[in-house]
C-alpha cells in the first residue's frame, strides 16, 4: 500500500490498512469534524442557546454519516457486467432473490439473467463488491468459491484442483482486463461500466470467458 506520506501518530493513523477509497472517506470525515468543532465552540463563544448548538451539531454528524458513503465514487444509480464461468460452462442467474423486489434486493439486484449488475441504493452509499457477490448467492475468497444452494446444481463449493484454477478478472471502463486478488478487490465497489469476472477451470479458457463478458446495454453506459 503506497506511503499516504503522514505522521504515525497524525491523522492519517491506521491508513496502511485502508483501501484508497477508505482513506478518502476518512480524511472527509476527519476535514468535516475538524469544521464541526470549530463552529460549535464559535457558537458557544458568542452565547448562543445550547438547542441551537446541538441542533447544528446533530445535522453535521448526520451529513458525515452520509458524507462516508457517499461522493464521487459513490453514484446513486449505476451499472457494471460480470459472468460467473465454471469449466467453460457460463453459469446462469435466474432465481427469484437475485432479482429486484418483491423476493430480491431493492439496493443491488438483477433485472433478469444478462449478466447487468444494477445499483440504486436508497439512501445512496457504496455498495462493495463482497455485498453485490451475496446478494446474487456467490461468495468468493482467495482460496475458495461457494454458490448459495439458489444456484441449484451449481451450488457448492469450487476449489482449485489439477488443472482448475480459480482466478478473478477485472477490467475498468475503457482498460484492459486485469488479474485481481480477492481480498483485493472485496470491499471496493464495481465502477460504472466496469466488468467483473470470475474463472473455475482450466486456464486456458479464460480469455473465451473475458469474451463472453458483455459490454453494458448503451442504454446502462456511461456518458461520453
Amino acid at each position: 500500500m503506497p506511503d499516504d506520506g503522514a505522521a504515525p501518530d497524525g491523522p492519517g493513523q491506521g491508513d496502511a490498512g485502508l483501501t484508497p477509497r477508505e482513506r478518502r472517506a476518512r480524511r472527509h470525515r476527519e476535514n468535516a469534524g475538524a469544521e464541526l468543532s470549530e463552529k460549535a465552540r464559535r457558537g458557544i463563544r458568542r452565547g448562543a442557546p445550547l438547542a441551537a448548538v446541538l441542533t447544528v451539531v446533530g445535522l453535521a454528524v448526520g451529513g458525515l454519516v452520509l458524507l462516508s458513503q457517499s461522493g464521487p465514487d459513490c453514484p446513486d444509480h449505476w451499472h457494471a457486467s460480470f459472468g460467473l464461468f465454471i469449466d467453460g460452462r457460463h453459469v446462469r442467474f435466474t432465481h427469484p432473490e437475485f432479482l429486484s423486489p418483491p423476493r430480491g434486493s431493492h439496493d443491488a439486484h438483477l433485472h433478469g439473467d444478462d449478466g447487468v449488475l444494477h445499483y440504486h441504493p436508497t439512501p445512496r452509499r457504496c455498495v462493495a463488491l463482497d455485498e453485490m457477490m451475496g446478494i446474487v448467492g456467490v461468495e468468493p475468497s482467495d482460496g475458495r468459491l461457494v454458490l448459495a444452494p439458489t444456484h441449484g446444481a451449481d451450488g457448492g463449493t469450487y476449489e482449485p484442483s489439477g488443472n482448475r484454477t480459480l482466478r478473478y478478472f477485472h477490467q475498468p471502463y475503457g482498460q484492459a482486463w486485469r488479474e485481481v486478488e480477492w481480498s483485493d478487490m472485496r470491499r471496493d465497489q464495481l465502477g460504472n461500466g466496469d466488468k467483473w469476472l470470475m474463472h473455475y477451470g482450466p486456464d486456458a479458457l479464460v480469455a473465451g470467458e473475458q469474451a463472453q463478458v458483455a459490454d453494458l446495454p448503451p442504454e446502462y453506459r456511461p456518458a461520453a
